[in-house]
C-alpha cells in the first residue's frame, strides 16, 4: 500500500496534539486494514472556509449507505471486525474540538474519510492571510 500526502502548509487549528493524532491513528489504521494490496491511501488537508479539513481516501470495500452514520457509534462492528471503539472515540475527540467527522462512500469502491475543525487562521508568504476565529 502506498500512502500519499497533499497538505497545505500555515494550516492552523487550536487542538489537543495527541488526541487529534490519535484520530489521525484510528482513521489510518481503517483505511490500511481495508485497501487491497498494492493500492493507494491518500491524505489531503485543506482550509476550506473557516474549517481545517482533513480526508483520508482508500480503495477499500467501502461504507454502506445504511452504516455510514452507525459506524461511528460504540460497538458498532459492521463488517471490520474490530472493537467498534476507533471511530466512536475519533467522533468524540473531534466534536469535543467544535469539529465534524463524517465518510463518504458509494458502498462499493472505497471510502473518504473526513474531519474538520475550526481553523484559527492560515498563514501565506509569511503573513496572517486569513483569520478565521
Amino acid at each position: 500500500i502506498v500512502v500519499s500526502k497533499d497538505v497545505e502548509k500555515g494550516l492552523y487549528v487550536c487542538a489537543d496534539e495527541d488526541r487529534i493524532r490519535q484520530v489521525l491513528i484510528n482513521l489510518m489504521t481503517n483505511a490500511i486494514q481495508h485497501s487491497p494490496e498494492g493500492s493507494e491511501i491518500k491524505v489531503d488537508g485543506y482550509l476550506t472556509g473557516e474549517w481545517v479539513a482533513v480526508r483520508i481516501s482508500d480503495k477499500g470495500p467501502g461504507v454502506k449507505p445504511g452504516e455510514q452514520k452507525k459506524i461511528f457509534n460504540k460497538f458498532y462492528k459492521g463488517r471490520s471486525g474490530g472493537t467498534g471503539l476507533g471511530l466512536a472515540i475519533s467522533k468524540s475527540i473531534v466534536e469535543g474540538h467544535g469539529g465534524e467527522i463524517g465518510v463518504v462512500s458509494n458502498g462499493s469502491e472505497g471510502s473518504v474519510f473526513y474531519f474538520k475543525l475550526p481553523a484559527l487562521f492560515k498563514v501565506r508568504d509569511g503573513k496572517i492571510d486569513t483569520c478565521c476565529r
